[in-house]
């Protein structure tokens, strides 16, 4: 099934329920309006089923990374404050992980079952290590950790890679490439590999 953010946000996994029936749960009205509920559509990452459904899956594109999903375990080995409220974290991996620039990783926050999709900085040709870039929430479960009593040596719980915004390295043309604060990881992992 095709999906990209897993949040209900992106409209990627959006599907037409043919029977049945689901709960929406909470489907984002801007992701998924009154008018398409009616129609019979859903979102595949929100929606639970209440009986037995069909669905004509979406029409998707071709997928640009077709990178093995997996559950892994990596090392903080270093946290840096790299501008007002926005944090480095790098984590190595005991095993390598193939991933496309421009996708992210599912990470479960210890003690909890919260889990926080956050986009890879690093290019692929670092597959030990994983760079990402944090943005202090606050209240906020993960970034309450990350911001407070996360350590170098803690060992932390991922799953990934995930996400279908990915840079394609056979397009040589002109590239513009806009993003600010935290939004910049998957563009700065982008940009490494196209200067290579």
């Amino acid at each position: 099934m095709p999906n990209s953010c897993n949040q209900g946000t992106c409209g990627t996994c959006k599907i037409k329920v043919r029977s049945g029936s689901v709960d929406h749960r909470t489907s984002p009205e801007n992701t998924l309006p009154q008018h398409e509920r009616v129609a019979g559509f859903a979102l595949a990452c929100q929606a639970t089923p209440c009986s037995d459904t069909t669905i004509d899956p979406p029409i998707a594109e071709e997928p640009t990374s077709t990178h093995v999903l997996h559950d892994f375990v990596a090392t903080v080995s270093e946290v840096r404050d790299i501008a007002a409220d926005t944090r480095r974290v790098l984590l190595t991996l005991d095993e390598p992980l193939t991933f496309s620039a421009g996708q992210y990783v599912d990470i479960t926050v210890p003690g909890t079952s919260t889990k926080r999709q956050y986009s890879l900085a690093n290019p692929p040709t670092e597959p030990k290590l994983l760079e990402l870039h944090v943005r202090r929430q606050p209240g906020g479960v993960a970034s309450e950790w990350l911001f407070g009593p996360i350590e170098v040596g803690d060992r932390i719980d991922m799953t990934g890679p995930y996400g279908d915004f990915t840079f394609d390295e056979e397009n040589t043309g002109p590239m513009a490439l806009l993003g600010g604060g935290t939004g910049l990881a998957p563009l700065k992992a982008s940009s490494v590999m196209r200067s290579r």
